[in-house]
């Protein structure tokens, strides 16, 4: 029996039901995408189900408040509730902005929502803004790759004094070597090739 593989949960919040055909691409990416109409909505979700989401997508003009309209203070009040969300979890999911950028001074509006954490976040997330007439399958794979990127965080957070140790006192090859273990240990559906012999030769 083939072995199905691992699918992450995203967290997309936009009005329109899925005009891009998004949610079937993201599928081809391991990306399950869950898409809900406001961010009150996601909000909920995310209070309550905070360790299923892998990554939260967000549209550039969106409800706040279900029945209501659209608006362009969208992105700052979700960015806002969020990191308050991550910081109560102690830990950050990499988020997104999936639009059209048409709205009035949206190109100020990302780079006032994207100053601190998110621009220290860059090098391992990707880019924060994707045009929804730029080819989608751009956005699924840095998904996808930070998706990684938080797994080996995660691991290395929970095993920190290990990991201070190593740095300290050993040389790069033996903190990689650990890292593989732990994640072939902690996530073993993402790491099925993982060989002990292989992977952690004994000189």
């Amino acid at each position: 029996m083939a072995n199905n593989p691992i699918l992450y949960r995203v967290l997309w919040v936009d009005e329109e039901s899925d005009p891009l055909g998004f949610i079937p691409l993201a599928r081809k990416y391991d990306l399950l995408v869950t898409r809900v109409g406001s961010w009150q909505e996601a909000k909920e979700m995310l209070l309550q189900q905070f360790e299923d989401f892998s990554a939260v997508i967000l549209d550039g003009s969106c409800v706040l408040n279900k029945g209501e309209e659209p608006t362009p203070d969208f992105l700052y009040q979700a960015v806002r509730e969020m990191e308050n969300i991550f910081a109560q979890h102690e830990e950050n999911l990499p988020w997104y902005v999936l639009s059209s950028g048409t709205a009035e001074d949206f190109s100020r509006t990302i780079q006032r929502i994207t100053m601190g954490e998110r621009s220290e976040m860059e090098s391992s997330w990707g880019r924060v803004f994707f045009r929804k007439d730029d080819r989608l399958e751009s956005l699924c794979e840095t998904v996808r790759k930070s998706v990684a990127h938080r797994i080996e965080y995660k691991v290395m957070r929970m095993y920190r004094p290990v990991f201070d140790t190593l740095k300290n006192y050993f040389d790069a090859q033996s903190t990689n070597t650990m890292l593989d273990i732990l994640l072939a240990l902690h996530y073993p559906e993402t790491h099925r090739n993982f060989d002990p012999e292989q992977n952690c030769p004994i000189s």
